[in-house]
């Protein structure tokens, strides 16, 4: 058994900018281009980024709430513990903060133990 959770292939996804007088799409944002990304169990995703580049897209496709406009979006029966946790945007990262600190100051890239400073009880 694969422990690939959820797999995103080549995957895009399009809104609608401008449509012309008949109603027809003329334009279009893309908001994800050719996206690959695998999701492993056990793991855990944190989506940076600025305004508008997409994060909200990609968490909305990841919980099945949105189809891509092409690519394939697989999830395996077992992807159904995954959640989606919004930030509160009066608590949001200080944009005038150097990038790195934020990630040292929340812990990513150490491991368990060290985040929450606990230690194994074996």
């Amino acid at each position: 058994m694969s422990d690939v959770l959820l797999e995103l292939d080549r995957v895009h996804v399009n809104f609608p900018a401008r449509k012309n007088w008949l109603g027809r799409v003329t334009e279009q944002v893309h908001a994800l281009n050719g996206l690959d990304l695998q999701i492993h169990r056990g793991e855990t995703l944190g989506i940076v980024g600025e305004s508008g580049c997409g994060k909200s897209t990609l968490a909305q496709l990841l919980m099945g709430m949105l189809k891509p406009s092409a690519g394939l979006c697989a999830r395996t029966n077992h992807a159904g513990g995954m959640q989606m946790v919004f930030q509160d945007p009066l608590s949001s990262l200080d944009p005038a903060s150097a990038g790195l600190a934020h990630y040292h100051r929340a812990g990513v890239g150490a491991k368990t133990q060290q985040r929450t400073g606990t230690t194994s009880a074996c």
